[in-house]
């Protein structure tokens, strides 16, 4: 008799979180849902909906996860951390709730990609021609994602803006630390993946091997060629960020900065 598994894509957030987590749970013997959220001691932030709030370090992911409704064996969810300061007691309690039975797909983005997404502001745009979309389905995460593409197609763009560069640097600092504390979860766990955000389609068949799943070759070109999330429309953000050469050589300081 085969055993349930659980997985957890862990990134900071404007990653791709959403687009892998909908991904594989787009495959037919995989069920994924909400988000889990941890938020710092300081940080003004209402958890909503979509969100399974991690209280406090005796928070055990791995229940959560067998918890998610469906048939399947493999149940699986996404955490991902603010791009702000997390004190070190704060990052040491959230790795207690983090259960070493849990498979880790840490997922990597370049931070000036992340950046130039936070300060868009914008995020998804849903493919109803997926294998996954479902508009019956009590799925918190898809939900949530149709309800933001409301708001998407009203704020697809700016007008031209200074960027605060004080912002830029913080968000910089706090994505080598979340890579850092995503890293170090590898520690006495034997199931763990690193995955860059520009390899997730050429990898993809072994992060759904990772996780568990036995999808045909043909069921994973399909999901990929349609994922339930749409890539946004290019912003030139040459144009909209009027002190952008500023903004770069703060990003170039950091991106790279660390090697696993």
């Amino acid at each position: 008799m085969e055993c349930e598994r659980t997985f957890l894509v862990v990134s900071s957030v404007r990653s791709g979180s959403t687009w892998l987590e909908t991904m594989l749970g787009s495959l037919a013997d995989v069920t994924v849902d909400f988000e889990f959220k941890w938020i710092p001691e300081y940080y003004a932030y209402t958890p909503e909906p979509v969100h399974k709030h991690i209280p406090n370090s005796s928070f055990s992911c791995q229940t959560a996860l067998t918890e998610i409704a469906g048939e399947t064996l493999i149940k699986g969810s996404k955490l991902t951390l603010e791009a702000c300061p997390h004190l070190d007691h704060e990052f040491a309690d959230l790795k207690q709730t983090v259960d070493s039975e849990i498979r880790i797909i840490h997922l990597r983005r370049r931070y000036r990609d992340v950046y130039l997404s936070l300060i868009r502001g914008c995020m998804h745009l849903v493919d109803r021609n997926s294998v996954g979309f479902d508009d019956s389905s009590n799925s918190v995460i898809l939900n949530a994602i149709l309800e933001i593409e409301k708001q998407v197609i009203e704020t697809m763009d700016k007008p031209p803006f200074v960027a605060d560069t004080k912002f830029c640097r913080m968000v910089m600092e706090s994505l080598v630390a979340n890579d850092r504390w995503a890293e170090s979860l590898r520690e006495n766990r034997r199931h763990f993946f690193t995955i860059d955000y520009n390899n997730v389609h050429a990898d993809f068949h072994k992060m759904a091997s990772f996780i568990g799943s036995k999808a045909s070759q043909k069921e994973l070109d399909t999901v990929l060629k349609c994922p339930l999330t749409k890539k946004l429309p290019k912003w030139p953000f040459r144009e909209r960020i009027k002190n952008y050469n500023e903004v770069e050589k703060i990003i170039e300081e950091y991106e790279g900065s660390i090697h696993f």
